[in-house]
């Protein structure tokens, strides 16, 4: 099982609510299979370095997975994703600006298909009851 989310380094509220819930829910879950991978995708190619990605990553959970590529691949991944296109501020200035980018965190099942997506505001507890679920492809029907 693999989760994956776009997002940005320098998000002042999503991306660190969805990170720090999920790192919590997986230290107080024990999976048959193990964890599911987490590849949290780095939307602002300016500054989302892989570096910048790899320290940002740690300080939630060293196992999770940055990745970036250049701003026409992630929207073409997007895209097939049927998920909105990023989309820079334009009136930020310098290195300070917002990014809006989709909230939703998707789930892929050995099979390599998306089942569910799971919105900004799941709450720990969800993550903690569905994941075992996920992981033996039960699809939470609530969310």
């Amino acid at each position: 099982m693999a989760l994956l989310f776009f997002g940005y380094t320098s998000c002042p509220d999503i991306c660190p609510v969805h990170l720090g819930i999920l790192s919590a829910a997986f230290d107080d879950l024990r999976l048959d299979g193990g964890r599911p991978d987490v590849a949290f995708v780095g939307v602002d190619t300016a500054r989302d370095t892989p570096q910048r990605l790899r320290s940002y990553l740690d300080g939630f959970d060293p196992e999770f997975v940055g990745l970036t590529a250049t701003p026409s691949a992630i929207d073409e991944a997007l895209g097939q994703l049927d998920m909105p296109s990023v989309v820079i501020d334009p009136e930020g200035k310098g290195t300070d600006y917002i990014v809006g980018h989709p909230s939703q965190i998707l789930v892929f099942t050995p099979d390599n298909l998306c089942h569910i997506t799971y919105p900004f505001g799941t709450r720990q507890q969800a993550w903690e009851e569905d994941l075992p679920r996920l992981e033996n492809q039960i699809w939470p029907s609530d969310r």
